[in-house]
């Protein structure tokens, strides 16, 4: 469940930063709609991450479960940082000449890379790695991952 509210945090960050770009190149009416998209989005992620902190410290039970739980929480809301900084570095370099482009470009690889880097990180906390096609869970146990097709 905390993964899930994880998760659904990051997708409400992704939200808001998309509404928030779309509400600064609207006019008054569209900005309007987007500004409250994305106060919407806002509470919901803010909601999302308070759930996924409190489920990840009733799930542990330790005393160490409040900074393991203030971990996940931190790595999951740097990695929603990450992609909102990676779109909007993308939306940059469309917008940009061939240097801007070049600049742009570099900088959304890095969030790219740190938001998966993050991302994998909080699954760690979680209790789920994935190690060459298989899932390897805390409690030993061992299952095929999921394969999917090479690019």
């Amino acid at each position: 469940q905390a993964a899930k509210d994880a998760r659904q945090a990051a997708q409400h960050r992704v939200d808001q930063q998309r509404a928030e770009n779309k509400a600064a190149e609207s006019g008054a009416v569209g900005k309007a709609v987007n500004n409250t998209k994305a106060e919407y989005h806002k509470k919901m992620a803010e909601h999302n991450e308070k759930e996924a902190v409190k489920e990840a410290r009733e799930g542990m039970g330790t005393t160490k479960s409040d900074s393991k739980a203030s971990k996940i929480a931190t790595d999951a809301n740097d990695a929603v940082q990450h992609k909102a900084d990676q779109k909007r570095a993308e939306d940059k370099a469309a917008k940009s000449g061939p240097v801007g482009k070049a600049v742009n470009n570099t900088k959304a690889e890095y969030h790219k890379n740190m938001a998966e880097h993050n991302a994998n990180e909080v699954k760690e906390e979680l209790g789920v790695k994935k190690d060459k096609g298989v899932v390897i869970r805390r409690d030993s146990s061992v299952t095929p991952a999921a394969t999917t097709p090479k690019r």
